[in-house]
Order: structure tokens, then C-alpha cells, then sequence
């Protein structure tokens, strides 16, 4: 009793750790119960504790669909947010946290690219004037979900394609999922070394 006690007490501490990667973690979905276009900045500052610039602008799925012809749909929710007049360059910035995933969509009419649309995003992830790291992907005219993995950043930038006046949505930006955390395989390891530490105790008392 007493060396599984003794067990209990070490091993249940490292599995709250390896839950961590999941308690931390923080989904944007920029769902506000609004119709049509706002500036992120001005109705919504502060949200996710991100200072937002001026060129975040939230949208919803029905106006989207019914104004430009699109079927595609948020992947949460039925809001999502875009950069103002396709402008090259969107920023955001907080305290240092990790930059996890997002999803993305170019800018579609008629479920189809346009002279308009995005043909790509870029993110950057800096911190102070120091660029930690870049991920490009390919767009296409449904959301779809980008792997980022930008640790210990406190700006992150979004750019187009290289065009003025060319447009991507983002919605579902997930921050801090690995922040602090132990990662599960290592807390499976720890359990598994302890289980045995235990059985090699238990053998020990009876001999």
C-alpha cells in the first residue's frame, strides 16, 4: 500500500502536465453575433488579448454566400475575418504565446478564384524585430486548415500573395496549445517507468 500510494503521488502530477497541451490551448472562432462587415479593431479590439490593426475585418458566411455567389461555409460558426480591401500585409500582436494552426480560404466569387483572390497566405512570426519563422500554403475556394507552429512569438503577420487587392479569409486561430506543456508521449513514458519502478519495489519487498 505504501509504495502504490507513493506511485499515485508521482505519476498523477505528470499526467496533469500532459494534459496541459490541451487546457492552454485557445480557439479563436470570432464569432460575435453580427451581419455583414466591421472592423475588427474598432468593435472587437482586444479580443483573444491580441491589439489588432486596422485591416482585420469581420464577415459573416450568409452575406459572403449570397452577395458573391459561394456555397462554402465557415468552419465553425458562420463569422470569419478577412483583410480589408485585400491589403498585402494583416497584424496582430500580444504578449509572447505560441502560434498553432488557423484556417483559410481565398476569397471566392461564384465558388470560383477571381481576378480579386489570394492564390496563397504567408505568416510571419516575430518577435520584437526578429523573425522567428514563415509558413506558406496554397489557397483554395473552401476553408482549409494550415499547420503554423510558430512558438514564442509576440506579432504575427498574414500576407497575400504578393497583390494588392488581394483577398483570403481566416477564421478558427488557435494560440498556446503546446504552451507549458508536457507532450502525451512523454507522459505515457513517465507512467510506463513508474509502473515498472513499482513492480521492481513490490519483487524487492518480498525477497
Amino acid at each position: 500500500m505504501k509504495y502504490r500510494n507513493k506511485f499515485i503521488c508521482l505519476v498523477l502530477p505528470l499526467f496533469t502536465l500532459g494534459l496541459a497541451t490541451h487546457v492552454n490551448a485557445t480557439l479563436l472562432d470570432f464569432e460575435f453575433g453580427s451581419t455583414g462587415s466591421s472592423i475588427l479593431s474598432s468593435a472587437n479590439q482586444g479580443y483573444g488579448g491580441f491589439t489588432w490593426d486596422g485591416t482585420w475585418v469581420q464577415y459573416d458566411t450568409g452575406t459572403y454566400q449570397s452577395t458573391f455567389g459561394n456555397t462554402g461555409t465557415a468552419p465553425s460558426g458562420d463569422e470569419f475575418v478577412f483583410n480589408s480591401g485585400g491589403i498585402i500585409t494583416a497584424s496582430a500582436t500580444q504578449s509572447a504565446f505560441d502560434l498553432t494552426s488557423a484556417y483559410f480560404s481565398t476569397w471566392a466569387s461564384n465558388g470560383a478564384f477571381g481576378g480579386f483572390s489570394s492564390t496563397s497566405v504567408t505568416v510571419n512570426g516575430y518577435l520584437g524585430a526578429t523573425l522567428v519563422g514563415s509558413v506558406t500554403q496554397q489557397l483554395t475556394t473552401d476553408f482549409a486548415f494550415m499547420d503554423i507552429g510558430l512558438s514564442n512569438i509576440d506579432r504575427f503577420d498574414v500576407v497575400n500573395d504578393g497583390g494588392s487587392g488581394r483577398w483570403w479569409l481566416m477564421d478558427d486561430l488557435v494560440i498556446n496549445e503546446n504552451l507549458g506543456s508536457v507532450p502525451a508521449p512523454a507522459t505515457l513514458l513517465l507512467f510506463s517507468i513508474g509502473l515498472a519502478g513499482l513492480g521492481w519495489s513490490r519483487r524487492r519487498q518480498k525477497s
